[in-house]
Formats: structure tokens, sequence, C-alpha cells
């Protein structure tokens, strides 16, 4: 759920923006450590102006996101096109331009149900494209969720955006070995990551995700929610080990989608070992 808007990063947007020759438009949301308005070029060219304030989040985390999303070469992962440090009434903020998404994000289209079979198949090819080119760069998106997945009129297929919980694999980790929980949206996330399983954590905690996610598409439920359970349940539910819920295994198997469970396993080694696997089950 966004926060309330905060006056205070407008002023800090339209600051940046006088300096960067950019025209500020409007804002656009906000998450757990970033502001996000929308911008345009003196070309017209319409961006997204992020806001991080390192009084939320540390700098390493922050610049190991830059450098995430820089590592990117795939037409299904936002793109930076510029960043930098601005310190503003004493405050030190980062800035992050990237690609602004002009049609919502997947939590918009949810809102009127089930998607289009024709629909998630697109979503489905995009985010495990998405995942394939995460896997070669040893890259863990770890919070792939509606919100997350992002559209453009410019195109039939959704990008995936915001890297702030990235686990870069080739590099030490940020997270403290002591914590109950790993960074994540807990409701999207696998029991590795809920269970803070530093050594399990890797593309197939990204797999499980995309499991929630395509599978809330597909039959308007959540996988491991029954009738009756709150999100609480559900989190537990899947810290747990638990399977998904039998009213999701009897739909999404009349649906020809039962392979789809094997996406949701609660150990990585029982999930899918390769993409094209995944790829094959919406072909």
């Amino acid at each position: 759920m966004a926060k309330p808007f905060n006056p205070q990063y407008e002023d800090v947007a339209k600051d940046i923006c006088k300096k960067l020759n950019l025209i500020y438009n409007k804002f656009v949301g906000n998450g757990a450590f970033k502001e996000t308005f929308k911008a345009t070029t003196c070309n017209s060219l319409e961006i997204a102006l992020k806001i991080v304030d390192l009084q939320k989040i540390s700098i390493d985390r922050t610049t190991r996101e830059i450098n995430a999303i820089k590592k990117c070469d795939c037409p299904y992962i936002s793109k930076i096109h510029e960043y930098g440090q601005y310190a503003y009434n004493g405050t030190l903020f980062i800035y992050i331009i990237e690609e602004f998404y002009d049609d919502g994000c997947l939590t918009d289209r949810l809102k009127y149900g089930k998607v289009p079979i024709s629909d998630v198949k697109k979503y489905a090819f995009a985010l495990i494209k998405a995942l394939e080119h995460l896997k070669t760069l040893d890259l863990v998106h770890r919070d792939i969720k509606p919100d997350n997945i992002m559209f453009s009129t410019k195109s039939e297929y959704p990008s995936l955006v915001d890297f702030g919980l990235v686990r870069d694999l080739s590099l030490p980790s940020l997270t403290m070995s002591w914590m109950p929980q790993g960074p994540c949206t807990p409701y999207y996330s696998s029991p590795e990551q809920l269970n803070n399983e530093k050594h399990l954590i890797k593309w197939r905690s990204d797999q499980f995700s995309i499991g929630i996610v395509l599978g809330i598409c597909l039959t308007g439920k959540h996988p491991f929610q029954s009738t009756g359970m709150n999100i609480s349940n559900v989190v537990n539910h899947i810290a747990n080990r638990l399977p998904c819920s039998n009213e999701f295994i009897i739909e999404i198997t009349k649906m020809g989608f039962k392979d789809i469970l094997k996406m949701l396993s609660a150990w990585p080694v029982q999930r899918y070992i390769n993409t094209q696997d995944i790829l094959n089950i919406f072909n």
C-alpha cells in the first residue's frame, strides 16, 4: 500500500528537475524507500524520476540496485538513464532517472479480477525472459510482485522494475544472517526468503514469486490462500512450507496449467531447473 504523499519530496524533485533541465510533471507514487515523479526532457521524452532518501535506506543497498540495473540488457527490465547524489536543505538524496511506464502496473489490472489467458501468456513470457537474464548475471530480484510489473502503451509486454531489494550473488550479502526474515514483500515471497535461508536464495526464489503472480492472474486467488485466511495466515503458511490451497489446485488444474504448481514447490530444488521448461507451460 502506498504511503501518504509527502510534499517535501516534491520540492526535492522540482529542484532536481531544475538542475537537470527537466520539466516537472507530477507525483506518481511511492514505496518504502522511494518517491516517484513524472518529468519530461527537453526532447519531450517522458521519464520517471525516483528520489531515494538515504536516511531510510543505506547508500550501499541503493548503489547495489543501480549497479544491478546497469548490468541488465533485456527488453523486459527497466533501464536507467541517469543517476546521482543531490543535497537538499542539508539532507542527502540519490536520484534515479528511468523509463516511464504510462499504462500502469499489474496491480491496476488485477483490480478487475482474473486476467485473460492470452494476456497472462504475454506476462509469463516477459517475466520468464527477465528471470532468464537475471539468472545469467547472478542477480536475484527478491521483490517480484504486481506493483513492480509495469506496462507501457508502446508494448504489449510488461517490464520488471524496482531493484531495491536485489541480491547480487557475486557480492557479499547486505542482510544480517541473524535476521528472522530476509528483505522481501512477504505475500509474494518464497519460503527461503521468509526464513532468511540465504544459501537457498537464488534464481528459483524469483521463480516462486512469478508463480504466485501468474497464479493470481489466472485464478484471481493467491495460490496459498484458502477461504477465511488473512494475509498473515498466508505468509505463515508459505514460511512453513505447506502446499497450495486445494481450491487453487483444483482450479488451476481445470484450466490446464497444473504445471505451474512446480514453480510453487516448497524447496528450490523441487522447482524448474531451467527457464525453457517454465515457458513451455504457457505455450
